[in-house]
């Protein structure tokens, strides 16, 4: 079949019963499911406005967007917040530190809820290069919280799936 874009039209062309352990008869068949179901790569494309306020020390960045599921109907509010203990500029030979904490949240889709948390940290040094180039070596460390669940989702409406034999 054709791939639309829509990453969960797998479960309504291929059955249940056909993943479970032992129950792929052939090749053949194997093939045929995994040609079915959708790439592994999501792409993605996200608005954001952020908005920094300048305190004595530190500074504060706030930033909300939306972020939408190519190919689906699916979008995910998006809200941030970065402390930046130091900016890393202003001539100092110190790197900037950074704390970031975001939480996203999907909407669009009836099967399912999920919210993603995440906390991460950063130490980031700018070099500027011919007072042209800007430069930024970055290290990172996240942490990310997610939180999902579903109703049971039924791939066949209307379709008694075990007299199928689906």
């Amino acid at each position: 079949g054709k791939r639309e874009g829509n990453y969960w039209r797998a479960a309504e062309s291929v059955g249940g019963s056909a993943f479970q352990q032992g129950n792929i008869k052939s090749e053949a068949a194997s093939a045929r499911i995994a040609s079915e179901l959708p790439p592994s790569f999501a792409p993605t494309i996200t608005a954001m406005l952020r908005k920094g306020f300048w305190l004595p020390l530190p500074s504060l960045e706030l930033g909300v967007g939306a972020r939408h599921l190519i190919g689906s109907h699916m979008w995910a509010g998006v809200a941030t917040a970065k402390l930046s203990l130091h900016e890393g500029f202003h001539g100092l030979p110190v790197p900037g530190v950074a704390i970031r904490g975001a939480v996203s949240h999907v909407v669009g889709t009836t099967g399912f809820n999920l919210t993603v948390g995440g906390l991460d940290f950063s130490l980031s040094k700018r070099f500027g290069i011919a007072s042209t180039v800007n430069v930024a070596p970055y290290l990172g460390y996240q942490l990310l919280w997610i939180i999902a669940n579903s109703q049971v989702i039924d791939a066949t409406p209307g379709i008694d799936a075990i007299g199928e034999g689906l």
